[in-house]
C-alpha cells in the first residue's frame, strides 16, 4: 500500500495552481508564432506580438498571463492501494488551492453563498517590486448600461475588450469619447505598463474596486473613434469580403 502525505497533496496542487495560471503550454505558444507569420493585418499581427510578449512576461516574472485567474477544478483518480496520512484528504485539497491562489497572487472568485455573494477572501498584496498584479481588460458591455451617463459628464476615454452598444457608440461620437481595445489574455504585459495605483472608490471590493492608474507606453487600438468607426465592424466586413475572393 502506498501512503501519501497530506503535506505533498497541498504542496503539489499549491504549485499546480500556480503553473497554471503562469506558463502557457509551449504548443499554445507555437501555435501564436505560427499565425503570426500567416497573419496579414498590422491589426493582427500586433495582438499576437503583444500575446507572445505576454507569455514570455509572465513566465519570466512569475505573474499570472490574465486577470481572470478562475477556480480550482480538481480531478483526482485515487486507486484502492493508496493511502492518505496526516489528515484529511479533502481538507488537504481546498489547502491547496488555497496556498496556490494566495502565494501565486490569483484572483479570487469563490463566494461562500451564492445568494449572498460574500467572496471568501481578499486578494493578496501585488509581488514584491511591481505596482500591482495582473491586470487586464475585462469584456466592456457590461458597463453599457452606465456609459452614456459617464459620457454626457465628461468621460473622454475607455479601454476594454470586446464590441460597444449603439446606443454607447453614439453617445461617444456625439461627445468626444474614444473606445480603445486592449488585448484579453496579456494582462501580465499590461501590468508592467503600470506605473501607480490608487484606490479612488469602493476600496472594500478589493480588486473590483475603482482604480486611478498611471501608465506608460501601454499598448491599445482604436476601436470607436471619434468619426464612427468600428473596428470590429470593419474587421469582419474585410474578412467577408478574403472569403468571398
Amino acid at each position: 500500500m502506498r501512503k501519501i502525505h497530506v503535506d505533498d497533496i497541498v504542496a503539489t496542487l499549491r504549485q499546480l495552481c500556480i503553473d497554471a495560471n503562469i506558463e502557457i503550454r509551449p504548443d499554445r505558444v507555437e501555435a501564436y508564432h505560427r499565425a503570426l507569420e500567416q497573419e496579414e493585418s498590422e491589426t493582427g499581427r500586433e495582438v499576437l506580438q503583444q500575446l507572445i510578449l505576454n507569455a514570455e512576461a509572465a513566465k519570466e516574472q512569475r505573474i499570472p498571463f490574465c486577470q481572470d485567474t478562475g477556480y480550482a477544478v480538481v480531478c483526482v483518480e485515487l486507486g484502492q492501494n493508496g493511502h492518505i496520512t496526516g489528515g484529511s484528504f479533502v481538507d488537504a485539497l481546498n489547502e491547496g488551492v488555497r496556498q496556490g491562489y494566495q502565494q501565486g497572487f490569483l484572483r479570487k472568485s469563490i463566494v461562500h453563498n451564492v445568494l449572498e455573494r460574500i467572496n471568501t477572501g481578499d486578494n493578496t498584496p501585488a509581488p514584491p517590486g511591481r505596482i500591482i498584479g495582473s491586470a487586464g481588460p475585462t469584456t466592456a458591455s457590461r458597463m453599457d448600461p452606465f456609459t452614456p451617463m459617464l459620457i454626457e459628464r465628461g468621460l473622454k476615454g475607455m479601454i476594454g475588450k470586446g464590441r460597444r452598444s449603439e446606443r454607447v457608440r453614439q453617445t461617444a461620437m456625439e461627445h468626444g469619447c474614444v473606445y480603445f481595445g486592449s488585448v484579453e489574455g496579456t494582462a501580465a504585459l499590461l501590468s508592467g505598463c503600470i506605473q501607480h495605483a490608487e484606490v479612488v472608490a469602493v476600496e472594500d471590493l478589493g480588486p473590483e474596486a475603482i482604480y486611478r492608474l498611471t501608465v506608460t507606453d501601454f499598448p491599445a487600438i482604436v476601436v470607436n473613434d471619434l468619426h464612427g468607426r468600428d473596428l470590429y465592424e470593419e474587421g469582419r466586413n474585410l474578412y467577408r469580403r478574403l472569403r468571398a475572393g
